[in-house]
Protein backbone atom coordinates (compact mmCIF):
# COMPACT_ATOMS: atom_id res chain seq x y z
CA UNK A 1 0.00 0.00 0.00
CA UNK A 2 1.19 3.49 -0.80
CA UNK A 3 1.32 5.91 2.09
CA UNK A 4 -0.69 9.08 1.92
CA UNK A 5 1.79 11.99 2.25
CA UNK A 6 -0.90 14.01 4.03
CA UNK A 7 -1.27 11.47 6.86
CA UNK A 8 1.66 12.72 8.97
CA UNK A 9 0.26 16.25 8.81
CA UNK A 10 -3.18 15.02 9.79
CA UNK A 11 -1.73 13.15 12.76
CA UNK A 12 0.08 16.18 14.20
CA UNK A 13 -2.95 17.75 15.92
CA UNK A 14 -3.96 14.34 17.25
CA UNK A 15 -0.53 13.73 18.73
CA UNK A 16 -0.42 17.24 20.18
CA UNK A 17 -3.81 16.64 21.75
CA UNK A 18 -2.59 13.43 23.33
CA UNK A 19 0.48 15.20 24.70
CA UNK A 20 -1.71 17.88 26.25
CA UNK A 21 -3.94 15.26 27.82
CA UNK A 22 -0.94 13.53 29.38
CA UNK A 23 0.23 16.81 30.87
CA UNK A 24 -3.20 17.47 32.30
CA UNK A 25 -3.37 14.24 34.29
CA UNK A 26 -2.31 15.01 37.83
CA UNK A 27 -2.31 12.55 40.76
CA UNK A 28 -4.31 14.92 42.94
CA UNK A 29 -7.40 12.82 43.62
CA UNK A 30 -7.56 10.75 46.81
CA UNK A 31 -7.01 7.07 46.14
CA UNK A 32 -9.42 5.96 48.86
CA UNK A 33 -13.11 5.66 47.91
CA UNK A 34 -15.66 7.96 49.49
CA UNK A 35 -19.41 7.69 49.99
CA UNK A 36 -21.75 9.78 47.87
CA UNK A 37 -22.42 13.28 49.11
CA UNK A 38 -25.79 14.01 50.65
CA UNK A 39 -28.23 14.92 47.86
CA UNK A 40 -30.00 17.49 50.02
CA UNK A 41 -26.70 19.26 50.71
CA UNK A 42 -25.90 19.34 46.99
CA UNK A 43 -29.36 20.68 46.19
CA UNK A 44 -28.90 23.53 48.69
CA UNK A 45 -25.68 24.46 46.93
CA UNK A 46 -27.36 24.38 43.54
CA UNK A 47 -30.25 26.49 44.85
CA UNK A 48 -27.65 29.12 45.82
CA UNK A 49 -26.23 29.12 42.30
CA UNK A 50 -23.14 27.08 43.18
CA UNK A 51 -22.13 24.55 40.51
CA UNK A 52 -21.22 21.11 41.89
CA UNK A 53 -20.18 18.16 39.76
CA UNK A 54 -17.93 15.06 39.91
CA UNK A 55 -14.26 15.63 39.14
CA UNK A 56 -14.05 12.35 37.24
CA UNK A 57 -16.36 9.75 35.78
CA UNK A 58 -17.60 7.17 38.30
CA UNK A 59 -16.15 9.20 41.19
CA UNK A 60 -17.92 10.53 44.26
CA UNK A 61 -15.32 13.27 44.67
CA UNK A 62 -16.63 16.69 43.75
CA UNK A 63 -15.68 20.10 42.45
CA UNK A 64 -17.52 23.29 43.40
CA UNK A 65 -17.48 26.38 41.21
CA UNK A 66 -18.88 29.79 42.18
CA UNK A 67 -18.75 31.25 38.67
CA UNK A 68 -22.49 31.97 38.56
CA UNK A 69 -22.70 33.43 42.09
CA UNK A 70 -22.75 37.22 41.92
CA UNK A 71 -22.05 37.98 45.58
CA UNK A 72 -20.56 35.30 47.83
CA UNK A 73 -21.54 35.37 51.51
CA UNK A 74 -20.24 33.52 54.55
CA UNK A 75 -23.36 31.34 54.47
CA UNK A 76 -22.57 30.31 50.89
CA UNK A 77 -19.17 28.98 51.95
CA UNK A 78 -20.69 27.22 54.97
CA UNK A 79 -22.98 25.32 52.58
CA UNK A 80 -19.85 23.45 51.45
CA UNK A 81 -19.19 21.92 54.86
CA UNK A 82 -21.72 19.05 54.59
CA UNK A 83 -19.83 17.80 51.50
CA UNK A 84 -16.32 18.37 52.90
CA UNK A 85 -15.46 14.66 52.63
CA UNK A 86 -16.22 14.63 48.91
CA UNK A 87 -15.07 18.13 47.95
CA UNK A 88 -11.55 18.14 46.51
CA UNK A 89 -11.57 21.06 44.05
CA UNK A 90 -12.87 24.52 44.85
CA UNK A 91 -12.95 27.35 42.32
CA UNK A 92 -13.48 30.89 43.65
CA UNK A 93 -11.74 32.60 40.73
CA UNK A 94 -12.50 36.25 40.05
CA UNK A 95 -14.87 36.57 43.00
CA UNK A 96 -14.89 39.52 45.39
CA UNK A 97 -14.37 37.42 48.51
CA UNK A 98 -12.92 38.90 51.68
CA UNK A 99 -10.20 37.21 53.74
CA UNK A 100 -12.79 36.40 56.42
CA UNK A 101 -14.68 34.21 53.94
CA UNK A 102 -11.64 31.93 53.75
CA UNK A 103 -12.01 30.98 57.43
CA UNK A 104 -14.60 28.21 56.94
CA UNK A 105 -12.55 26.85 54.04
CA UNK A 106 -10.08 25.58 56.66
CA UNK A 107 -12.62 22.84 57.42
CA UNK A 108 -12.56 21.55 53.84
CA UNK A 109 -9.64 19.31 54.71
CA UNK A 110 -9.83 17.10 51.60
CA UNK A 111 -9.21 19.96 49.19
CA UNK A 112 -6.42 19.22 46.74
CA UNK A 113 -7.01 22.21 44.44
CA UNK A 114 -8.02 25.72 45.37
CA UNK A 115 -8.38 28.58 42.91
CA UNK A 116 -8.32 32.07 44.40
CA UNK A 117 -6.95 33.80 41.33
CA UNK A 118 -8.04 37.39 40.75
CA UNK A 119 -9.65 37.71 44.18
CA UNK A 120 -8.84 40.29 46.92
CA UNK A 121 -7.03 37.61 48.96
CA UNK A 122 -4.21 38.94 51.14
CA UNK A 123 -1.66 37.45 53.54
CA UNK A 124 -4.29 37.58 56.28
CA UNK A 125 -6.49 35.22 54.33
CA UNK A 126 -3.68 32.75 53.68
CA UNK A 127 -3.46 32.02 57.41
CA UNK A 128 -6.84 30.31 57.12
CA UNK A 129 -5.43 27.84 54.59
CA UNK A 130 -2.82 26.32 56.92
CA UNK A 131 -5.06 23.37 57.97
CA UNK A 132 -5.48 22.20 54.35
CA UNK A 133 -2.99 19.35 54.67
CA UNK A 134 -4.08 17.69 51.40
CA UNK A 135 -3.73 20.81 49.28
CA UNK A 136 -1.55 20.27 46.20
CA UNK A 137 -2.47 23.11 43.87
CA UNK A 138 -3.04 26.72 44.91
CA UNK A 139 -3.73 29.46 42.36
CA UNK A 140 -3.09 32.97 43.73
CA UNK A 141 -2.64 34.75 40.41
CA UNK A 142 -3.71 38.39 40.57
CA UNK A 143 -4.05 38.54 44.37
CA UNK A 144 -2.47 40.87 46.95
CA UNK A 145 -0.34 38.24 48.68
CA UNK A 146 3.31 38.86 49.56
CA UNK A 147 6.30 36.65 50.25
CA UNK A 148 5.62 36.78 53.99
CA UNK A 149 2.11 35.48 53.44
CA UNK A 150 3.18 32.64 51.14
CA UNK A 151 5.80 31.44 53.62
CA UNK A 152 2.96 30.83 56.09
CA UNK A 153 2.02 27.84 53.90
CA UNK A 154 5.41 26.13 53.82
CA UNK A 155 4.28 23.45 56.26
CA UNK A 156 1.61 22.12 53.89
CA UNK A 157 2.92 18.57 53.34
CA UNK A 158 1.44 17.80 49.91
CA UNK A 159 1.79 21.15 48.17
CA UNK A 160 3.08 20.71 44.59
CA UNK A 161 2.39 23.98 42.79
CA UNK A 162 1.88 27.65 43.64
CA UNK A 163 0.78 30.05 40.92
CA UNK A 164 1.94 33.54 41.86
CA UNK A 165 1.78 35.68 38.74
CA UNK A 166 0.69 39.31 39.27
CA UNK A 167 1.01 39.24 43.05
CA UNK A 168 2.85 41.58 45.42
CA UNK A 169 5.93 39.36 45.39
CA UNK A 170 9.05 41.10 44.13
CA UNK A 171 11.61 39.37 41.91
CA UNK A 172 14.21 39.66 44.66
CA UNK A 173 12.05 37.44 46.89
CA UNK A 174 12.11 34.38 44.63
CA UNK A 175 15.31 32.90 46.13
CA UNK A 176 13.68 33.09 49.57
CA UNK A 177 10.55 31.36 48.32
CA UNK A 178 12.52 28.67 46.51
CA UNK A 179 14.41 27.90 49.71
CA UNK A 180 11.15 27.78 51.67
CA UNK A 181 9.44 25.52 49.10
CA UNK A 182 12.22 23.32 47.68
CA UNK A 183 9.81 20.65 46.36
CA UNK A 184 7.09 23.00 45.09
CA UNK A 185 6.77 24.41 41.57
CA UNK A 186 6.60 28.19 41.90
CA UNK A 187 5.02 29.55 38.73
CA UNK A 188 5.59 33.25 38.10
CA UNK A 189 3.33 33.21 35.06
CA UNK A 190 5.08 35.71 32.77
CA UNK A 191 3.07 34.57 29.78
CA UNK A 192 0.04 32.59 30.88
CA UNK A 193 -2.51 31.96 33.60
CA UNK A 194 -2.74 28.24 34.44
CA UNK A 195 -6.02 26.46 33.76
CA UNK A 196 -7.60 23.22 34.84
CA UNK A 197 -8.92 20.41 32.67
CA UNK A 198 -12.48 21.66 32.96
CA UNK A 199 -11.69 25.29 32.20
CA UNK A 200 -12.28 26.71 28.73
CA UNK A 201 -10.73 30.13 29.21
CA UNK A 202 -8.56 31.33 26.34
CA UNK A 203 -5.41 32.86 27.80
CA UNK A 204 -3.54 35.59 25.98
CA UNK A 205 0.03 36.79 26.60
CA UNK A 206 0.28 39.99 28.65
CA UNK A 207 0.59 43.15 26.63
CA UNK A 208 4.09 44.49 26.26
CA UNK A 209 4.75 47.73 28.04
CA UNK A 210 6.19 50.60 26.06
Amino acid sequence: KTKNPEEPEKMKPVLLGLQKEVKKVLPDLPQTPVDKADEKAIQKLKDSGIIVFPVARNSNYLKANFVTVDSITYNDIVLLLPIKKQLVWLDLSQKNISDSLLTPIAQLINLTRLQLDNTPTTDKGLVSLQPLVNLQYLNLVGTKVTTQGIIQLKALPKLQALYLYKTFISSSDWPVLKNSFPKVTLDTGNYYVPILETDTTIVKPPEKKN
